[in-house]
């Protein structure tokens, strides 16, 4: 979780680069959070519940 230990500012910035990053670079990066505001930045999001994958 990468920003389970971060003020909610610095979340947000560091958020906003990794989205930033992706975009530019074309690159992909796989998140593990329970930060909802986080996952909105994402293109793509999965859902892990009682074990199952869900879109």
């Amino acid at each position: 979780e990468p920003t389970g230990n971060l003020d909610a500012h610095i979340g947000e910035e560091l958020g906003a680069l990794l989205a930033a990053y992706c975009r530019t670079q074309q690159a992909a990066v796989v998140i593990a959070t329970h930060n909802e505001r986080l996952a909105s930045l994402c293109d793509r999001v999965l859902h892990l519940r009682d074990g199952k994958l869900s879109q």
